[in-house]
């Protein structure tokens, strides 16, 4: 009876600091406003008004960036597969909002509020696996039908055993096949609720089935929440993220606005970047138009009461105006100088942070690169390594075979010998007797020569 009580006191323990655990960590991500998108995001690309989804997001990333294909790769969790990105910026628009491709300005990102581990549309057949973003306005509620709409460019097709593969990149089928493999492909209907805010997603293939099809076992990592935005890390197990939640209200949406904020000019080569106000610079920015409008009203009364003195006094008062009005655009010359020195120093300051980082991936990715390659090395050498062994194991084996049958001839040809010892003696007068005949032939022969 003790046992079991102190049984249920550990268990209940264990319950209460999980609990507490979760409060903690909910209260260490809270509740965001899509202003945290506008601000991490600003450094790594874009923002511009889109005039049919608002504000999107456009990323300083190569020529052939492709969303859940480039610098990344999918691992399992207790969510389906899910997308680890190893871009600093990865943890926002892989997992919130949706990807669409725009002929002038490449893929842009609309911001949405609901987290998945990946959102895109899956599909099987053939031997491959393939997965494509999906578009915004869709969702997994809508007919199957409708997901044929997605273009062949948006697709990645690999074979089944390279899905969970680090590098399944290498392993791409080619753009001009991707049609002929998609026509050989069905949906993959599998789906998850996420954490009952309504928030269902596609999970893609499942544990067992790529356990089936590839005969191996496929590791499944835990989900853990990361108190600040940043890369999404592996270790010991976990996938850690951060994936805050996001208000998705009518007044949080007013309240955020991204800093800076380019015009979706498409007849210019290049981006015409507006300056925008956060709410605090809203504030500021109200309080001054407060005091111009001031400003004008004070200059209009001093206007009237110009227009009411002689013409004597006036003519007093004119080179004071000239003197103020000089220094007025001294002043405002000299702000705006100011502003622009700021802005220019902000502008450098970011180039050289992504400079910094897209250095720092580069370093880790080439490190991690050498160290693959080390350890193919060093795995070749060993089947080498095992391959001369056996092969010297062979070779010996086939002596000792060649060798035994010697060993035993000769014992029984000594067991022979030792069984008939006649034959010996036998051969021994033969001899002597041929021996005697030689020499007694000479004999004769001179006595004959005597006679």
């Amino acid at each position: 009876m003790k046992k079991l009580l102190s049984r249920w006191m550990v268990m209940i323990s264990a319950a209460v600091l999980l609990s507490v655990f979760a409060i903690n960590t909910s209260k260490a991500q809270g509740r965001v406003s899509l202003q945290v998108f506008y601000d991490e995001l600003d450094p790594y690309g874009t923002w511009m008004e889109h005039r049919t989804y608002g504000y999107v997001w456009i990323p300083s990333v190569d020529r052939g960036f492709v969303p859940y294909s480039t610098n990344g790769y999918w691992v399992q969790t207790e969510y389906g597969n899910t997308w680890v990105s190893d871009y600093t910026w990865g943890w926002a628009p892989f997992h919130y909002g949706r990807w669409f491709y725009d002929d002038f300005y490449g893929w842009i990102w609309v911001p949405d509020s609901e987290w998945a581990p990946a959102w895109v549309t899956w599909r099987t057949g053939g031997g491959y696996y393939g997965w494509a973003p999906l578009m915004p306005g869709l969702s997994i509620n809508i007919s199957a039908n409708y997901y044929n709409t997605i273009p062949s460019s948006y697709w990645v097709f690999v074979p089944h055993r390279y899905i969970l593969h680090r590098h399944f990149h290498r392993h791409y089928v080619a753009r001009p096949q991707v049609v002929t493999v998609y026509r050989q492909t069905t949906i993959i209907t599998n789906n998850y609720n996420y954490g009952g805010r309504r928030t269902t997603f596609f999970t893609g293939p499942s544990r067992r089935e790529i356990e089936r099809t590839n005969r191996e076992r496929v590791e499944v990592y835990s989900v853990s929440d990361r108190s600040r935005p940043g890369r999404t890390e592996i270790e010991r197990g976990r996938v850690s993220v951060y994936r805050p939640e996001v208000d998705n209200s009518r007044e949080s949406r007013q309240r955020s606005v991204p800093a800076r904020i380019a015009r979706d000019n498409r007849s210019n080569s290049g981006r015409e970047v507006e300056r925008r106000e956060a709410p605090a610079e809203r504030r500021a920015t109200d309080f001054r138009r407060q005091r111009e409008d001031a400003d004008r009203m004070d200059q209009r009364r001093t206007t009237e009461q110009l227009r009411r003195t002689p013409e004597s006094t006036r003519e007093i008062n004119r080179p004071s105006e000239r003197t103020n009005e000089a220094a007025g655009r001294q002043r405002s010359q000299a702000a705006q100088r100011g502003q622009n020195s700021r802005q220019e120093v902000e502008r450098v300051q970011r180039s050289q942070q992504i400079e910094r980082e897209q250095n720092r991936e580069r370093v880790e990715r080439e490190q991690r690169n050498s160290r693959q390659e080390i350890n193919r090395v060093q795995r070749e050498q060993q089947v080498q390594r095992e391959q001369a062994e056996q092969r010297q194991q062979v070779n010996r084996e086939q002596q000792m075979k060649r060798e035994t049958p010697r060993k035993v001839e000769q014992p029984r040809q000594q067991q022979i010998q030792r069984s008939n010892p006649r034959q010996q003696v036998q051969r021994v007068p033969n001899n002597n007797s041929q021996r005697s005949t030689q020499q007694q032939r000479p004999a004769r022969s001179n006595e004959r020569r005597r006679n």
